[in-house]
């Protein structure tokens, strides 16, 4: 540290200056003691964090540092200092931590919360340990179901030996998005350790802390499921058969989209339809499983996973894929927290949606709006029209052309690549001893999975290809690399939009309704998960009871119980995964879900 003044070069005027850490005097020097003194040109007195004795220390970090300057004539012994003396400002001494937003909020799933931590060392950062970096180790304290609510893009910040006094390094805190929901807003505090030993002017030094409050978004779940029934993110129940493409979700406010596609599910009535294609595009990456046909009537075909991603799938992306006796399932988790789920069945498709709205009026599509509310669920349609509770109608608003669709829509490549500054996202450890847990996104969601999947989402990252050549696709039981589409000529396009109707009515039954109940209440009601599930707080098993009769009258096909019952379990999973009441922490401290669920 240096204390530097200005004064003319005179030889006949003694200086001053003592030294004050924390407002205690440390050290005292003084120049020109007579005129004889060589020092009395120099105008600045030193300060060295070590004392010459090399065990004491005139300052650390975290010490505030001053000198004070006095003056007197040396030209006789019993000239007195000057009693008005000069006082520098104090100087800090460390680094200083300033957080974009004190007590900032973090908002569950929305980037546009997320806070900033500024590190700005006050003084150089010195080798004296033989290691080219100042570590500081980012700690959080295990606060139960509070302790995956936010994220860090490093928990090891580095501050290289040689950074210069004020010159910054920045770290972000991120909310994730997670499906437990929590009313009540909670807090979290980041610690900020030194965790090297051999650096013995910066060991032991506390920096201070940075506590964020966290507020809860909750996810929600859409549906559409068999022949299809519909239940919106709102719990809105209806039945809408269309054949061809439509918005299921659409996100403003994360560039997401998803695009189902229906087909005729039985020989003999074109009346019932089902999901055959689900296509969802986040930013420039679009993803579509498909059993689909051109005649969008229903034939034995592998299910084929296509990507159409021009850069490479965007880090953070998964695609699991777990295949239960004849049921395929593909868990899709985007960057952005959306989730899309879709299993495989002979006749087509089961869709979930699972997402949230953490700013309003930005979720559109026959998933409904997630608001909160049911009854204007239809007010708003994919051509602005209000069409009040009239649910076939809303639908068809949401048709898409086949040709625009995200099945047949190729998108230019991202003008940066998806891994370009692309930062990572970690969960860090309680204490020093542990270490961190960091992915690519930022979603971290609980689940009762007990069969592991496979993520195949690396076979089709960095997958750089021309446009105009070369899809990428994923079936049942190869892979292959051929450029195709789900419809193959105009001809056959012309020949599935004829076959698409504008309203759809189903009157005939072919099942009794007391045979339908029978059964569906067997398959449902009396198993051993439909019995634990009509245990779990929120969660309604009528639904699904009347999803499987409608089903079964309408086509007498009891394998559409079978969908039923995994529909039932999915919601089931869904509101007993997001009441935190229900969890417990395991030996090591993690919450857990409910295993007897």
């Amino acid at each position: 540290m240096l204390c530097k003044f200005s004064f003319p070069n005179w030889k006949n005027v003694s200086f001053g200056i003592e030294w004050f850490t924390d407002g205690y005097s440390v050290k005292n020097d003084t120049i020109c003691s007579d005129e004889s003194d060589p020092d009395c040109s120099n105008r600045h007195s030193g300060l060295p964090a070590l004392h010459p004795d090399q065990i004491r220390s005139y300052f650390k970090p975290g010490h505030r540092v001053h000198c004070k300057l006095r003056m007197r004539y040396n030209t006789n012994v019993d000239n007195k200092w000057t009693a008005i003396t000069k006082q520098s400002t104090q100087y800090f001494v460390g680094i200083k931590v300033v957080a974009s937003h004190q007590n900032g909020l973090l908002k569950e799933c929305n980037k546009d919360t997320r806070i900033t931590v500024t590190f700005t060392p006050t003084v150089p950062i010195v080798d004296d340990a033989n290691q080219k970096h100042l570590s500081i180790k980012i700690l959080v304290p295990d606060r139960d179901e509070l302790q995956t609510k936010s994220a860090i893009d490093t928990c090891d910040l580095k501050l290289r030996h040689g950074m210069p006094p004020n010159e910054s390094r920045i770290i972000t805190i991120t909310p994730v998005c997670d499906n437990i929901d929590q009313t009540n807003v909670g807090s979290m505090e980041y610690r900020f350790v030194i965790a090297d030993f051999g650096q013995r002017f910066w060991f032991l030094y506390k920096l201070p802390s940075v506590r964020v409050s966290i507020s809860n978004t909750p996810q929600k779940q859409c549906s559409s499921v068999t022949d299809p029934h519909y239940t919106t993110f709102d719990g809105r129940y209806y039945n809408f058969m269309p054949i061809g493409d439509y918005v299921l979700y659409k996100n403003t406010f994360t560039d997401t989209e998803v695009h189902a596609r229906s087909w005729v599910c039985v020989h003999w009535s074109s009346d019932v339809t089902c999901n055959c294609g689900a296509a969802i595009r986040e930013g420039a990456d679009i993803i579509i499983f498909s059993v689909c046909n051109a005649n969008l009537v229903q034939t034995p075909r592998l299910l084929k996973t296509e990507i159409r991603s021009e850069g490479g799938l965007a880090p953070g992306t998964h695609i699991i894929r777990t295949v239960q006796g004849s049921k395929v399932t593909h868990d899709v988790l985007l960057p952005s927290g959306n989730r899309v789920k879709v299993e495989r069945y002979r006749w087509g498709l089961n869709i979930f949606v699972k997402a949230f709205a953490p700013k309003p009026n930005t979720i559109f599509g026959l998933c409904g709006n997630l608001n909160g509310r049911q009854d204007d669920e239809f007010h708003q349609g994919g051509d602005n029209q209000n069409y009040g509770q009239d649910a076939v109608s809303f639908g068809e608003s949401w048709r898409v052309d086949p040709r625009k669709s995200n099945f047949n829509l190729r998108l230019p490549a991202p003008t940066t690549p998806p891994t370009a500054k692309q930062p990572k996202y970690c969960e860090c450890p309680e204490t020093e001893q542990q270490s961190p847990n960091c992915d690519w996104n930022a979603n971290r969601f609980k689940d009762f999975k007990k069969i592991p999947g496979q993520d195949i989402a690396d076979q089709f990252r960095n997958n750089r290809r021309r446009r105009s050549i070369t899809g990428n696709f994923y079936s049942d039981d190869i892979m292959d690399y051929e450029e195709r589409s789900f419809f193959v000529d105009e001809k056959e396009v012309q020949f599935a939009l004829r076959r698409i109707r504008s309203r759809r009515s189903v009157s005939k039954e072919v099942m009794s309704n007391e045979n339908a109940t029978k059964h569906c209440r067997a398959v449902i009601e009396d198993s051993t998960a439909g019995k634990t599930c009509s245990d779990v707080p929120g969660f309604n098993l009528t639904s699904a009871m009347v999803e499987c009769i409608t089903d079964l009258k309408l086509t007498g096909e009891i394998k559409f119980a079978g969908a039923a019952f995994d529909s039932m379990k999915e919601a089931c999973e869904e509101v007993a995964l997001k009441n935190v009441s229900l969890y417990k922490s395991d030996a090591s401290g993690k919450f857990k879900p409910p295993a007897d669920i």
